[in-house]
């Protein structure tokens, strides 16, 4: 009877720590994957703030242009200027490369 309980015990307490395991390895899939989607998201975001940047950009370039056609180096100072206003030096410098 004793051996059983001791099996028993065992078998229970193994059950628990495979039980704990398998929540711990979840946990971390999930994680994994929030990690994943997040990156994704980011890169997305980050396509979409070029995006609304370069666009900005090339309006205000045509307006510069229109109304300074003689003045390319200050259209792109503006541009600069813009750039460093929204905090987007490395997202700008790329765009002017």
């Amino acid at each position: 009877m004793l051996k059983i309980n001791i099996f028993l015990s065992t078998l229970v307490k193994n059950h628990k720590y495979l039980q704990n395991e398998a929540v711990c390895l979840k946990s971390k899939v999930i994680l994994e994957r929030m990690r994943q989607f997040t990156l994704l998201r980011n890169h997305i975001n980050m396509l979409y703030v070029i995006n609304y940047l370069h666009t900005r950009m090339n309006i205000a370039k045509e307006f510069v242009k229109k109304t300074l056609p003689f003045q390319e180096d200050l259209s792109n100072l503006i541009f600069k200027c813009f750039c460093y206003s929204k905090h987007c030096t490395d997202i700008c410098s790329a765009l002017f490369q």
